[in-house]
Formats: structure tokens, sequence, C-alpha cells
């Protein structure tokens, strides 16, 4: 068994990672940065109003309701990325933040859920671009008295849930800058024209096909030319 000090809801916990920065032109295209998420308590008022926290209703510890498995602390984290401290991806990222408990004692419940698990040893899935990580790290936790027990498959199950949530993340990052970066690969002054030409041909292909002929039509003219030149001359003998 792995010994975990319980979470209440006055705990803090802070994190970093990676997210978008979005600065004013000429750079218009997100990329990463590195990305500091403040601190905040397990009660953090917003995620309250948006309903993400899982706490004991009748279970406390020190006067205070224990956190208990999937607890989210919820929207408008403040994420300040400091080596860009001008960033426009603050009204994006800040209303959909989450730092997650990722762990918890499956033999251990309150109000029939299992008790949450966060410590510095046992982090919190953050939010982040483009992958989600268990970055989160729970701050005053280990100040409590009250203890759980992990088992190992408690471990493992988190271990893989960490891991799903990140793949997840990184497949809804890919597939939002897909557009993004194909768009980018084309060349927006040279694809209209080849379309309106390809058209005119019968088909998208239409103006490559005409390019390939072009030479063996141009022989076949020289050719039916020198031919009547040579007509022209027997009848005039």
């Amino acid at each position: 068994m792995i010994g975990v000090k319980v979470n209440i809801c006055t705990d803090l916990s802070a994190g970093v990672l990676m997210h978008n920065v979005l600065l004013p032109p000429p750079i218009p295209v997100p990329v990463p940065s590195i990305s500091i998420e403040m601190a905040v308590n397990q009660d953090w008022p917003p995620g309250e109003f948006a309903n993400t926290h899982k706490r004991a209703a009748t279970v406390q510890h020190k006067g205070r309701r224990i956190v208990l498995e999937g607890h989210d602390c919820g929207p408008m984290i403040p994420d300040v990325t400091p080596l860009f401290p001008l960033n426009y991806f603050y009204l994006i990222m800040w209303p959909f933040s989450s730092r997650k408990f990722t762990f918890s004692a499956s033999t251990v419940q309150a109000d029939g859920a299992p008790i949450g698990c966060a410590a510095p040893y046992l982090p919190m899935m953050s939010c982040g671009d483009p992958i989600s990580a268990p970055t989160g790290i729970a701050l005053t936790s280990m100040n409590n008295t009250g203890e759980v027990g992990m088992t190992g498959t408690d471990l493992a199950i988190g271990l893989a849930t960490a891991a799903v949530s990140g793949r997840d993340r990184l497949a809804l990052s890919t597939s939002w800058a897909a557009p993004c970066g194909s768009c980018s690969r084309r060349d927006p002054g040279r694809a209209g024209p080849n379309r309106e030409q390809g058209s005119e041909g019968g088909g998208a292909g239409g103006d490559d096909s005409r390019r390939g002929a072009g030479p063996a039509q141009d022989d076949r003219a020289r050719v039916h030319r020198k031919g009547l030149r040579l007509q022209r001359r027997s009848q005039r003998r």
C-alpha cells in the first residue's frame, strides 16, 4: 500500500506546462511556450460554478470536506506565459483550464466514492498545449494528518488515465491545427489559376494535359505544313 495524505477543500495546488502564445501581427499563429499555472485551492470558485468539483458531503478532515476521485479545480485558473506576458491566447485557455485528480484510493471511500489522491509524488493532471500532462502539484496536503492507502492497481490505473488523457488532448490539438497547417503549405497565389485552367480543360488535370500534349501537336502541325508546301511545288511543276 502507498500511504497518501488526504486533500481537503482549502489545500493549494499549482502547476507548470506548455501553453500556446498568440501575439499581435506579424506573428498571428499560436506557438507553444512554457506556462506557469497559478496556485489555487481545491475549492476554486469558478470550478464550483462550473460543477467540476467532487468533494465528500459528510466526511471531513480538520473541519473541511475531503476531495474525491475525479475532482477538477475547474476553469479560469490563471496560466501565465512568462516569456510572452502579452498573450492573447489567455482569452481562450483560461476559460477552459483544468487541474484534475489523476489518482485515487479505491479501497477507501467517502459518500460512496473513492478518495482522491494528490501529493508531490502523485501529480494532478494539468491542461496544456499540445498535450495535457501530470504536472500539477499538491502544495499543502502533506500538512494534513489524515491518510489513505493506494494499492498497486490504483497506481497503475492512475498512470494509464494520465496517458490516455494526454493522448486525447494531443489528438484534439492536432485535429484543431491540421487545417491551418495544410493551408500554410498551399500556395494560394498559384492554386486559383490552376483550378480555373483545369476546369477549362474539362477536369482538374486539364491544364497539365494541354501542357503535356503541346509539343506533339506542334510537331504534327509542322509536318502538315511541310507536306502542303511539297504538294504545291509538285503541282507547279
